[in-house]
């Protein structure tokens, strides 16, 4: 009936979409047949350390330093989306090796992952720098600001959110579109 109803039949001169003639499925060409084995195994080893993370009661604002990533089949570096995986994960680097110390660890058919969630004080104030950006982004929502919309934020005052703004202020600046970003008794946003 849908068929009919859109006046399909009129274009095609069938009389239902079941006799009708569908695009036929083109093979894959190689490249994309490479892309995509890319994009699996990728994405195979994105879901194992986000499982690390998760086990490890690490948020993914949070950023970590480092991926490590040994491969069982003999799959190498040419054969992942390195930048897919830094980005999904939010970490700084992958290493194609076992590591020198003891980590958390998940293993596969394919690979041993491991993600080093020590946090030093440098990720620590990036990662608190990406959760204020997240607030002002909600709070920015919630008051019905344009993206364009330039606003002052007035941030919880801790010592943490302080050294974050002072190490970070250009980003969140540019993502939160801010002219003044200053300390207080609470997150404010306001319109300029």
């Amino acid at each position: 009936h849908l068929y009919q109803s859109l006046n399909a039949g009129n274009i095609t001169n069938l009389k239902s979409v079941s006799t009708d003639v569908f695009t036929k499925y083109q093979d894959v060409t190689k490249q994309e047949k490479q892309i995509l084995e890319i994009m699996q195994i990728s994405r195979q080893i994105v879901s194992m350390a986000l499982s690390l993370r998760t086990s490890s009661e690490v948020k993914i604002r949070q950023p970590l330093s480092t991926l490590y990533v040994q491969s069982i089949n003999n799959i190498n570096d040419k054969q992942i989306d390195d930048k897919v995986i830094l980005d999904e994960i939010n970490v700084k680097n992958i290493v194609f090796d076992k590591p020198n110390t003891d980590i958390p660890s998940i293993k596969n058919d394919d690979f041993t992952v491991w993600l080093d969630t020590n946090i030093t004080d440098e990720l620590k104030y990036e990662g608190v720098a990406r959760e204020i950006v997240r607030t002002i982004q909600s709070l920015r929502k919630k008051g019905g600001l344009k993206v364009e919309d330039k606003v002052k934020v007035t941030y919880k005052d801790t010592p943490e959110n302080i050294i974050a703004v002072k190490q970070h202020q250009d980003e969140i600046s540019s993502k939160g579109n801010t002219i003044l970003l200053q300390p207080g008794e609470e997150f404010l946003v306001e319109k300029v």
